[in-house]
């Protein structure tokens, strides 16, 4: 999570950024990957992780300008968030924006302008996190 103090005493507020995949269009992490382990779903274009080929290299965390990836201790593999590809398939909502109290998490489809996605990310100006790295985000914040 990235913390930034925003306005001036004794009017100042806390802004914070959660750091999470932003499933990119071109993700380093995939283009860096020894084993192809990182890869990006045909069907869904979410960035996933093969755990299966995965080799705990850790090119991947170093390479993203998110940090998304991490270390599973336990199993000695990488792993990062998968925007709950099973719930999404099944039509029901990612565990974080179910889960969030305020609802500022919001899940759809970028390609269609009539999505409640598409509609707030155009009315409140959603931008991306770090576009200057050229990866292409899907995650927006506004």
């Amino acid at each position: 999570m990235l913390y930034q103090a925003t306005g001036a005493f004794p009017r100042t507020h806390l802004a914070f950024r959660p750091m999470l995949c932003n499933h990119c269009e071109d993700p380093a992490c995939v283009k860096h990957c020894p084993t192809h382990a990182m890869h990006k779903d045909a069907e869904t274009g979410l960035v996933l992780v093969d755990q299966d080929r995965c080799i705990a290299c850790g090119y991947c965390t170093w390479t993203c300008p998110y940090g998304a990836p991490s270390m599973d201790d336990v199993h000695h593999i990488m792993s990062k968030c998968t925007f709950c590809k099973d719930r999404i398939s099944e039509g029901q909502k990612l565990f974080c924006a179910e889960a969030c109290p305020a609802n500022a998490r919001v899940f759809g489809d970028l390609n269609d302008p009539e999505s409640e996605l598409s509609k707030l990310l155009q009315q409140k100006k959603g931008v991306q996190y770090l576009p200057e790295m050229g990866t292409n985000p899907s995650v927006y914040y506004v």
